[in-house]
């Protein structure tokens, strides 16, 4: 092992400890309007619900392009979260807004959808879950008088269904209008599996963030559980279609990842929006989020590795695997006083084709991504990498910070920090990005890496667990050279 480059295979506020009903109740004894913020929308439930307990016959203003009432399966979901609290008689009427205009044949249309969600439902309960619903238009909602108690839903897939000529324009009304109405609360619901384009839809929940012109109101993050598994075949459809186009998807400062991954790579530009906001988090999920937005490590490596460098960094691994393959091969990197590590990975399509790490000790991260990516390629743990696979092959770059001695093995951040287990002189490294890619909670991650290591598990004695606060991007080797060669050929510009 080399001195101080270290070379592995590899593979805001304090949070609130009351739970339940009466801490959310609690959370509306204040005057000043809250915004809460999450991606699936079944965690607006909890929230709607201690309001209307403690609001008796109040109304909520859902606008979405679902309607979220249904009774196809146990339990509250993001697609029925509103049929069960109209089913619990928790809300006097449900005004739902599913677009921004609704002609005669849409409107009928609409209203056939929800009767047909809500078949689950004793006749009963469907003819007076139905009563209590009213849908409409936005032309028809601006010109309503809202009588007693009312929470307000925004859901941002309604940006993607129907939203007339500009969807920036519909959403810049829609936060005017409520920013003028002062709800006591407020959800939004960014709904990724529902959205069509990530970057532009990241665009969208800052610009509503940035613009909700209400000065007095406290802003709540809510991370919801590490859960794993998808709440409906949408879902899990948009999850699939995430993982076969990375190049739209896992970018950068631009990606969507399934439960709570959608948080931990935020783009920046996002983040600093909701911290102007002096954002808190709803949930212990998203404590952890926060904690990580704002960890010293990580924005060193963001300030220094923004995504047009990691894009650079990218091209060059790209050109040097090209070399490689050529018989070039690029010299070791020195080693260095540099807490700085890297690691570069390939994969097929999602499976694992090599993986080579500098963990610590580089002094100039481009060399040491050319060195990787071509000793990734001849990783003796999986069949060699060859030009042909051109075409099937991602590229993920991984860029550690410093390390820190952890106490506990549970203290890191699953997608944000990666992990050292050092026992009997080895020393095994697993990277952040698995957590999210994968779905690992802690004790699924700290299993995965025992494994690695050759444990039989991660909690014995004598093990030194080290964390390092990380930044990664994937991208299709494809995307990396056609990107590279339209900035290099004045034609294709």
């Amino acid at each position: 092992m080399r001195d101080m480059l270290i070379v592995l295979r590899c593979g805001m506020a304090v949070l609130r400890r009351a739970t339940g009903l009466l801490f959310l109740s609690l959370l509306f004894s204040c005057a000043a309007p809250q915004v809460h913020i999450h991606d699936r929308h079944v965690l607006s439930y909890p929230l709607v619900k201690a309001f209307a307990k403690s609001h008796p016959m109040s109304t909520l203003l859902l606008l979405d392009y679902h309607h979220d009432i249904s009774a196809l399966q146990p339990g509250v979901t993001s697609f029925n979260w509103v049929g069960a609290l109209l089913n619990e008689g928790l809300l006097s009427r449900v005004i739902w807004v599913s677009g921004r205009t609704l002609l005669l044949p849409n409107r009928n249309s609409r209203m056939k959808w929800l009767r047909r969600s809500m078949e689950g439902f004793a006749p009963s309960d469907a003819e007076r879950i139905q009563s209590r619903v009213t849908l409409m238009d936005w032309s028809e909602l601006r010109t309503l008088q809202i009588r007693g108690p009312y929470v307000v839903s925004l859901d941002l897939d309604i940006l993607a269904h129907d939203p007339g000529d500009s969807p920036e324009r519909f959403l810049d009304e829609l936060s005017g209008w409520i920013a003028a109405r002062r709800p006591p609360l407020l959800t939004v619901a960014f709904s990724a599996a529902y959205q069509r384009d990530a970057s532009t839809s990241w665009k969208w929940i800052e610009r509503f963030v940035r613009c909700f012109a209400e000065s007095g109101a406290s802003w709540y993050l809510e991370g919801g559980t590490e859960s794993s598994r998808p709440e409906s075949l949408e879902e899990n459809g948009s999850w699939g279609l995430w993982e076969t186009l990375p190049d739209s998807f896992a970018r950068y400062g631009q990606g969507f990842w399934p439960g709570l991954g959608i948080w931990v790579e935020a783009p920046m530009s996002f983040r600093d929006a909701l911290e102007e906001r002096a954002v808190r988090p709803g949930d212990k999920s998203a404590s952890e989020v926060l904690s990580g937005w704002i960890d010293a490590d990580r924005l060193t490596l963001e300030h220094r590795f923004p995504p047009k460098a990691l894009d650079r960094l990218a091209t060059s691994a790209a050109i040097s695997l090209e070399s490689g393959w050529k018989g070039r091969r690029a010299p070791e990197p020195p080693a260095g006083l540099s807490a700085t590590g890297v690691a570069v990975r390939l994969l097929d399509h999602g499976l694992d084709r090599g993986c080579l790490s500098l963990y610590e000790g580089v002094s100039d991260i481009e060399e040491a991504v050319q060195y990787c990516v071509q000793a990734a390629a001849k990783d003796p743990r999986y069949p060699p990498v060859f030009a042909k696979e051109r075409p099937e092959l991602e590229v993920e770059l991984s860029i550690f910070g410093p390390w820190h001695v952890m106490k506990d093995p549970m203290d890191f951040r699953p997608g944000l920090d990666s992990l050292l287990l050092e026992e009997g002189g080895r020393t095994t490294l697993l990277q952040s990005s698995l957590a999210v890619e994968r779905r690992y909670d802690r004790s699924a991650f700290l299993t995965v890496l025992a494994r690695k290591a050759g444990l039989n598990g991660w909690n014995a004695p004598g093990i030194i667990f080290k964390r390092a606060a990380t930044i990664w991007s994937l991208r299709t080797l494809p995307s990396i050279e056609e990107e590279d060669s339209s900035k290099t050929d004045p034609k294709r510009r």
